[in-house]
């Protein structure tokens, strides 16, 4: 901690495992999973299901770690906190973070490591049987840290979850509000927008940077002019057709920079870390939107939300990609 340069962005989420495994639709007929969907599951039946597939390969993930390995790989300093088990997927999550050079402030707890078992159909459809394990007892509050971020990065997910960690992601943003940082709030989850709608706008009445794609935009019932007026930024992401950046009186339109589709997981993630990079670097909401769009390019190139199985060791380098 002594000497700790200030961060680009602390992020804090709830630490998971992603097991990628390709499977039948009668498979998931036969286990009663809502195909496409996020299915939660008790630990011990997501332990039966794991074991009944083949998984191909394991990755780490959440959403606030995916945007820290963003900034890393864009030569940026970030910061994660969460909470994991003393397993092996705690010890292979927490691996991860020191390999690509992001400051930790992950906490081990009693309890397993959140997991989720990512169901590939023949069709590309994606779906989640999910355990969150002891994620949401997250209580450390990293004020050193806290006070060095130029951006707090989290979720409408992880504020409004149950437990503890909601509570810590609070103070997370008060402390960094006091310290004159900024924050910049992702939006997740259409059902829980539109079912803790009032408690979003207390949310974005915090923001400065605001993310949703179009269904999270549409949940919320806002209009841009009245977020323009809420936030510094908004980037509503598009898909397909690219994304817009408002920002004071200006919008701007960025076209979807992906030429190779393999695997849309994590897009939104490492668009905003890019965004979030290029504001940190001074650039222009433009140019920063931009730079969203070429790491999201590139991550949507690849299956997981993740670059660590081509990251090098040692010092970092964009030609990691």
């Amino acid at each position: 901690m002594k000497g700790l340069k200030v961060l680009d962005v602390v992020g804090i989420g709830t630490p998971v495992v992603d097991c990628f495994a390709t499977i039948t639709d009668d498979f998931l007929k036969s286990r009663g999973l809502r195909k496409g969907a996020t299915n939660f599951l008790p630990r011990a039946e997501l332990d039966a299901l794991e074991g009944a597939v083949k998984v191909k390969h394991v990755l780490p993930g959440d959403n606030a770690r995916n945007v820290c390995e963003g900034i890393s790989m864009l030569n940026g300093s970030a910061a994660y906190g969460g909470c994991v088990g003393k397993d092996w997927e705690g010890r292979f999550f927490c691996r991860t973070l020191e390999m690509l050079e992001i400051h930790s402030e992950v906490v081990f707890e009693r309890g397993r490591t959140g997991k989720i078992l990512v169901l590939l159909t023949p069709d590309k459809e994606r779906t989640f049987a999910v355990d969150l394990g002891n994620s949401t007892q997250y209580r450390r509050v990293a004020r050193k840290v806290l006070r060095r971020t130029r951006f707090l990065y989290l979720t409408s997910i992880t504020a409004l979850t149950s437990g503890s960690l909601r509570r810590t992601a609070l103070t997370w943003m008060e402390q960094v509000l006091e310290s004159g940082g900024r924050i910049a709030l992702s939006l997740e989850s259409p059902p829980m927008i539109r079912k803790h709608k009032q408690e979003i706008v207390r949310l974005i009445d915090q923001t400065h940077i605001l993310f949703a794609n179009k269904v999270e935009y549409r949940s919320l019932g806002m209009s841009i002019e009245t977020i323009r007026r809420k936030v510094e930024c908004f980037f509503l992401k598009m898909g397909k057709q690219g994304s817009k950046v408002v920002w004071g009186r200006s919008t701007a339109r960025i076209p979807c920079l992906s030429k190779r589709v393999v695997d849309t997981t994590g897009a939104g993630d490492y668009y905003a870390a890019g965004a979030l990079h290029g504001l940190a670097r001074g650039l222009s909401p433009e140019k920063a939107g931009v730079r969203g769009a070429e790491l999201a390019a590139k991550i949507v190139a690849r299956t997981g939300a993740s670059f660590c199985g081509l990251a090098p060791k040692g010092k970092r380098s964009n030609r990691s990609f």
